[in-house]
């Protein structure tokens, strides 16, 4: 069930980049809804642990690069915001 949401949650990202005309976040989005939804739906029971750990890491990539990118943009990090106020 979770690695649906998290691939629902990279295509709403990837709707955003493409509104954004940003093809290259738009492809890694779409890579990390896609990619990690058949490793994971692959029919084969064999090296399902090793296919998980892949998707896994895979999600959480997208997602440390998604930070990296609201964190070097917005020049902040949230606790510097919080502080600041």
């Amino acid at each position: 069930m979770s690695f649906n949401g998290m691939a629902v949650g990279c295509l709403v990202f990837a709707r955003r980049f493409a509104g954004d005309r940003e093809r290259g976040w738009t492809a890694l989005a779409m890579t990390a809804a896609v990619l990690p939804t058949a490793l994971v739906a692959w029919p084969s029971a064999e090296g399902f642990s090793v296919r998980l750990l892949v998707a896994a890491g895979l999600m959480f990539a997208f997602v440390g690069a998604l930070a990296w990118r609201y964190t070097r943009t917005t020049g902040k990090t949230q606790r510097q915001v919080e502080m600041s106020n």
